[in-house]
């Protein structure tokens, strides 16, 4: 093995000193003082000084996106939802895209216009809205849905 031997160990050092640190000579760089170069900012960027405004100005205005035109299958099925969910109405808005109450309220208008210019659309709208509540009363028969 090779810490298996007859030789004794060393014997211990004694300490060194560290060297000593003399503090390095100081030169006028050392030193703070005023600086008086700069131009006129008011000159030289390209805005001038301002007085401060007297009041806050107003905040911008918050812009929502629009909310996405659903299709004939999506409206049917929104619809068929809150019919079966009056009390979600806010959830499955967002679900589906639309975003606020006011929002479901014009698209609401828009579809209702539609149906009401073409008789077919309404009639067609009127029988998927049917289809899509007896699938979900099916599910929610089946356990699927809540």
């Amino acid at each position: 093995m090779p810490f298996q031997g007859s030789r004794p160990a060393p014997p211990p050092s004694t300490p060194v000193e560290p060297p000593s640190r003399k503090p390095a000579p100081r030169s006028e760089l050392d030193e703070t003082s005023a600086f008086h170069g700069l131009p006129d900012l008011g000159t030289v960027l390209p805005f001038g000084p301002s007085a401060p405004p007297s009041r806050p100005p107003e905040p911008a205005p918050v812009s929502r996106p629009a909310p996405r035109e659903l299709t004939f299958e999506e409206y049917a099925s929104f619809c068929a939802a809150r019919a079966q969910a009056p009390g979600h109405a806010a959830a499955l808005a967002v679900r589906f895209g639309v975003g606020t109450s006011e929002a479901c309220a014009a698209l609401d208008a828009v579809w209702r216009a539609r149906a009401e210019r073409d008789r077919a659309l309404s009639s067609a709208l009127a029988a998927r809205i049917a289809e899509y509540r007896a699938w979900l009363e099916a599910e929610r028969a089946r356990g699927r849905l809540p």
